[in-house]
C-alpha cells in the first residue's frame, strides 16, 4: 500500500471533528498536515491524469480532505485521482456570461422559398381569334378545300398534296403570297403566352354550343399550322430561310397554346409537331441544293425549348399517339442539333 501514502501525503495528529459528522472544511489546527504535492495527486500508476497539469488550490484542499476522511474510515477510494482530475478541469463557481461551450452544430439559416411560375391562363379570346382569321381564308372550291394548306415539300422542291384539292404548285404559291397579311396576324397570335380553354367536352354537363366552339378552335389551330408550314416551304425554296424558320417556330407556339391538359388538344398538338418535324427533316437534308442553316435551326429550337420539358403537349397521351408524339419530338430535336 505504499502507493496510497504517495497519493495522500501525511496525517496530522489529533482528532478534528466527529467521525459521524465529518468537517466540511479542511481544518489545519496547531499541527497542520503537509500539503499534497501536485505531482502526487496527479499521478496514479505512473500515468498522469488528463487535465491535471495545472490544478487550482481549491482542488488541492478538496483532494486532501477526501483522502484523509477515507483513510480514517478505513476505506481507500481508488477513484480519488479521477475526482481530482474532474475538479481540476472544471473551475469552481459560476461561469461568466458568454463562457458557455458553443453548440456542436448550428441550425442552418432558412432559405427563402423558391418563387413559383404561374401556369398560363386559358384565354377564350385567343381561340376565338384563330377561328375568325382561319374562317376568313378563301376556299378553292365548293367542297371547302382550301388553296393554301396543300403546299408541301420534298427533296426536289415544292409539291402539291392532292388530298387537299386539285390546285397546282403555282396556284398554291400565288395564294400563299397573297395571304401574307393574315399570316403575319396568325404569327403574332402564336406569341401570346396564354393557352386556349380546355376542350368543353371534357367537362361534365357541357352544352352542345360549348363543345362545338372547342372543336372549331382545335380545327382552326390545325389549319393555321398547315398554312404556316406551307408558307415555310415556299419561303425556304425561295432562299428565305429565316422567314421560313419563323413560321415553323410559330407552329410550335401553337403547340404550347394547345397544352392545356385536354386530350383532344394534346392530340392536335402532336399532329402539329409531326408537321414541323417533317419539314425540318427535309430542309436539313437539303432541297434543290439548299440546307437549313444554323441561324434558322436556332430559331426553331428556341420555340421547341419553350415547351414544357415534362409535358410538352400538356397531357400524357397513351398508345400509338404517345409513341408517335415522342418519336416526332426526339427526331425534331435531333434534326435541329448543330
Amino acid at each position: 500500500m505504499r502507493g496510497i501514502d504517495n497519493l495522500s501525503g501525511e496525517y496530522s495528529s489529533g482528532q478534528r471533528g466527529q467521525t459521524v459528522n465529518l468537517l466540511a472544511y479542511a481544518y489545519g489546527g496547531s499541527n497542520p498536515s503537509s500539503p499534497i504535492p501536485l505531482q502526487s495527486a496527479a499521478t496514479f500508476g505512473g500515468r498522469a491524469a488528463p487535465g491535471n497539469e495545472s490544478m487550482p488550490p481549491a482542488a488541492h484542499r478538496c483532494a486532501s480532505v477526501h483522502s484523509r476522511q477515507a483513510r480514517n474510515r478505513g476505506v481507500f477510494v481508488v477513484a480519488a485521482p479521477l475526482v481530482v482530475a474532474m475538479l481540476a478541469a472544471s473551475p469552481i463557481g459560476p461561469q461568466k456570461p458568454g463562457s458557455e461551450a458553443p453548440a456542436a452544430t448550428q441550425a442552418a439559416p432558412k432559405q427563402p422559398p423558391t418563387p413559383t411560375v404561374d401556369a398560363p391562363k386559358p384565354d377564350p379570346s385567343l381561340a376565338a381569334a384563330y377561328v375568325k382569321l382561319v374562317g376568313e381564308l378563301p376556299k378553292a372550291d365548293e367542297r371547302g378545300s382550301t388553296s393554301w394548306n396543300a403546299l408541301s415539300l420534298d427533296s426536289r422542291g415544292l409539291v402539291a398534296d392532292a388530298r387537299f384539292g386539285d390546285a397546282t404548285v403555282a396556284q398554291l404559291t400565288k395564294s400563299l403570297s397573297e395571304l401574307q397579311p393574315v399570316v403575319i396576324k396568325l404569327i403574332d397570335l402564336t406569341k401570346r403566352t396564354a393557352v386556349i380553354p380546355p376542350n368543353a367536352a371534357d367537362a361534365a354537363g357541357a352544352k352542345a354550343q360549348e363543345i362545338e366552339a372547342s372543336t372549331k378552335a382545335a380545327g382552326a389551330m390545325r389549319g393555321t399550322a398547315r398554312l404556316l408550314t406551307g408558307d415555310a416551304s415556299r419561303l425556304f425554296v425561295a432562299g428565305k430561310q429565316q422567314e421560313a424558320s419563323e413560321r415553323l417556330a410559330a407552329c410550335l407556339g401553337l403547340v404550347r397554346q394547345l397544352a392545356n391538359g385536354s386530350e383532344l388538344h394534346g392530340l392536335v398538338g402532336a399532329g402539329i409537331v409531326g408537321l414541323v418535324e417533317e419539314r425540318v427533316a427535309i430542309m436539313r437534308k437539303g432541297v434543290a441544293g439548299r440546307k437549313l442553316d444554323a441561324a434558322a435551326k436556332a430559331t426553331i429550337l428556341k420555340a421547341l425549348d419553350a415547351l414544357d420539358p415534362d409535358q410538352p403537349l400538356g397531357v400524357a397521351l397513351t398508345g400509338q399517339a404517345a409513341s408517335r408524339a415522342k418519336l416526332s419530338l426526339s427526331s425534331l430535336k435531333a434534326n435541329l442539333a448543330p
